[in-house]
């Protein structure tokens, strides 16, 4: 099979998996638990936008490698956020028997969800447990990176990466099919990418 266009990765989306600590909601050092046991919880910034914008896809699904939290516990952490009403699916890995940066753990969670990866978006905040191993699968990418993005609506810049100081990272991030600063950024870009000829779901980073 040939390499998708960049019209038929948006348009073929049934459902996206997100990725929980430090993505959906912040991941608080020096706490321990269940984070629905926590005296304070926190959304990161535009995580209801982000799903609300993406609300159009049937499945929405939070997979995290917890081992401190079940589904029901990730259920109910979001609930403290006001998260968990636009989610349908919740796993963990102690659930699903295998853990990022597993590959199996992608083919899992879609195999769960009755939906083939090519046909689900992957959005998470580490590249190499949440995109990499999601691609592989054959997934659509979202990195949420917060380092390397030029300014609000800019594609990243080349070797972002490596300025951060991993040259690795800067030959992985070829696994993100996009590449945003926060969830409110991506929450902008929907409306955009869902529009015939606008910018592209993929190759929205500049390329030497």
């Amino acid at each position: 099979m040939g390499r998708r266009s960049s019209a038929e990765l948006w348009t073929e989306l049934k459902g996206v998996v997100w990725d929980w600590g430090d993505t959906l909601m912040r991941d608080i050092p020096g706490n321990s638990g269940p984070m629905v046991s926590w005296p304070y919880v926190e959304a990161m910034p535009g995580a209801a936008q982000a799903l609300r914008a993406l609300s159009r896809l049937p499945v929405q699904c939070v997979a995290s490698n917890a081992t401190d939290s079940d589904g029901e516990r990730v259920a109910e952490a979001l609930e403290r956020v006001g998260l968990r009403r636009r989610v349908t699916h919740f796993f963990t890995s102690g659930e699903l028997g295998v853990r990022k940066p597993d590959p199996a753990f992608f083919r899992r969670v879609a195999r769960e969800v009755g939906i083939p990866p090519r046909h689900l978006l992957s959005v998470g905040n580490d590249l190499r447990k949440d995109i990499v191993p999601a691609k592989a699968v054959g997934m659509v990418t979202v990195w949420v990176s917060r380092t390397g993005i030029v300014g609000q609506g800019q594609p990243a810049k080349e070797g972002a990466g490596a300025e951060a100081g991993s040259t690795e990272e800067a030959g992985e991030e070829d696994a993100a099919d996009l590449i945003v600063p926060d969830l409110s950024h991506l929450a902008r870009l929907v409306p955009v990418l869902s529009e015939a000829g606008k910018p592209p779901l993929r190759d929205t980073r500049t390329r030497g």
